[in-house]
């Protein structure tokens, strides 16, 4: 069975028992403990860049989706995309600088000598994947799919940007650079705490809407099944460039 073979949390206790699940993963683990290249680390963030792209194109594409229930559009999409570009959000608290966030993704970009070309090309062959099967997740006539990708991504970010956030810290610590890991440390204590608790108004709006829940379950799925294949695209990468991979069990993921 895959390791990303799971259901969808109805709680947030199932979505922590969900996010403790994804961290035994040995994607999470080797992010965690082994030094990781710079280069990856510079695909990583032009991939996050391209991520923050993605995700406001997957949002344009939603609303376009919901035009015929456009309460979902002014009442949930456009209050959460809005906190993209730094926007409030006062439903849950979440009070920002206005600087938006692929603002902050540049200025990590910038702090690993990074230039231009660099962060409009060279992101890492699993988040060209992703990012690329994460718009097409909403080229569907189907709403309640496109939200279940939405909540898929949400539910699975918090862990994806622990994993990366410490990669970057232990780098930064045993190479002795200044990196600006503003984005990283905003989202883990601020941001995503506020964004999962919105999200999960996307259950919400699926039983209001009378929305069908198989398809809302099959975008979740399907986001779930795209992760799954960047963290083997991204194993893969690390190493072709040397990073020790040690043999895990099956539970522990590929």
């Amino acid at each position: 069975m895959s390791y990303f073979n799971v259901e969808v949390p109805k709680s947030f206790a199932e979505l922590e028992k969900l996010q403790k699940h994804f961290m035994g993963h040995k994607m999470f683990k080797i992010m965690t403990e082994e030094n990781i290249p710079k280069v990856y680390l510079k695909s990583m963030a032009c991939g996050l860049i391209h991520h923050n792209i993605a995700v406001v194109k997957g949002f344009g594409l939603m609303r376009y989706q919901c035009l015929s229930r456009p309460h979902i559009i002014t009442n949930y999409l456009d209050k959460l995309l809005a906190t993209e570009l730094g926007a409030d959000l006062s439903e849950v608290g979440l009070k920002q600088d206005g600087i938006s966030h692929i603002t902050m993704l540049i200025d990590l970009a910038h702090s690993l000598g990074m230039e231009v070309n660099d962060y409009v090309e060279n992101q890492s062959n699993g988040y060209a994947m992703m990012n690329h099967e994460f718009i097409e997740m909403f080229n569907t006539k189907s709403i309640a799919f496109g939200l279940g990708a939405l909540f898929g991504d949400e539910v699975f970010t918090e862990v994806s940007l622990r994993m990366q956030y410490s990669a970057y810290k232990k780098y930064a610590e045993i190479h002795n650079e200044a990196l600006n890991l503003i984005f990283f440390e905003k989202h883990i204590n601020e941001i995503e705490p506020c964004h999962v608790k919105y999200t999960f108004r996307l259950v919400e709006l699926c039983q209001e809407e009378n929305l069908p829940q198989d398809e809302f379950s099959q975008g979740f799925n399907k986001f779930m099944l795209s992760q799954q294949k960047q963290w083997e695209i991204d194993l893969n990468d690390l190493r072709r460039l040397g990073v020790s991979i040690p043999e895990m069990s099956a539970s522990a993921g590929v």
